[in-house]
């Protein structure tokens, strides 16, 4: 008999209690808990491997990116591409956390850096995106929107934790921790009730819908139940 190895355990074991794990050190742009993935890279791009040398990819093919500075590995998105997997979870009290290389997205007004509902971008929906200075997390019922914004900004190389949380009253949460600083937070936005459903069951990395694109190297990125800390999140894709 052939005993089950590393992956095995750690889908089992980890991946298999939360909603969406993924980690870009494995190679994949599937998830670790099922998911497959959709990638759409529309143009070629230059990523940098461990070697310390760039390489071009097609346009279809994923980025992978080494940053020397800080020893990771991650999935340059940059403004021509996207993630995209099937995520059909309700509203309810959950929370989740985007791990990255900041590469310049804070400077697009409206990139994406995770979503989840429909392509238009209507309707129920929560996700992070940037102002074109800071990040910030919007959360909508349809009709009432909140928004919890950020006060400051990672530079350009920083490695950073966007966190977020909603409650079951329908309260949402950003928290942002910077090089592995303790995280900082603009409190939470005032409450508006759950809807039944997300207006869709899409969930994008880079990208709000089919709209705007952000530009960032991922690491890391869960969607959990309950209301996780970031110890919790990190210890998911340790």
């Amino acid at each position: 008999m052939t005993a089950p190895g590393i992956g095995f355990r750690r889908t089992i074991g980890r991946a298999a209690r939360h909603p969406w794990v993924w980690r870009a050190r494995d190679l994949d742009v599937n998830a670790l808990s099922g998911q497959t993935a959709t990638h759409t890279r529309a143009a070629t791009a230059t990523p940098t491997d461990s070697f310390a040398a760039t390489r071009t990819v097609a346009h279809s093919q994923p980025a992978w990116h080494y940053t020397a500075a800080k020893s990771v590995t991650g999935l340059l998105l940059g403004t021509n591409a996207d993630v995209s997997y099937a995520l059909p979870i309700l509203p309810q009290a959950m929370g989740g956390g985007i791990h990255f290389i900041e590469n310049g997205g804070k400077a697009i007004v409206g990139g994406g850096v995770w979503y989840e509902g429909n392509d238009a971008g209507s309707g129920a929906r929560i996700y992070l995106d940037a102002t074109g200075t800071v990040y910030r997390l919007t959360y909508t019922d349809g009709t009432t929107t909140r928004t919890a914004t950020m006060a400051t900004a990672p530079s350009t190389g920083d490695e950073v934790w966007l966190r977020w949380t909603l409650t079951s009253a329908g309260v949402c949460q950003i928290w942002q921790s910077i090089n592995g600083a303790a995280e900082t937070t603009p409190g939470a936005a005032a409450a508006t009730v759950l809807p039944a459903a997300w207006a869709g069951t899409t969930m994008r990395l880079n990208r709000l819908g089919t709209g705007t694109r952000g530009n960032t190297i991922y690491l890391d990125g869960v969607v959990m139940l309950g209301a996780p800390t970031l110890a919790q999140i990190q210890v998911v894709v340790a």
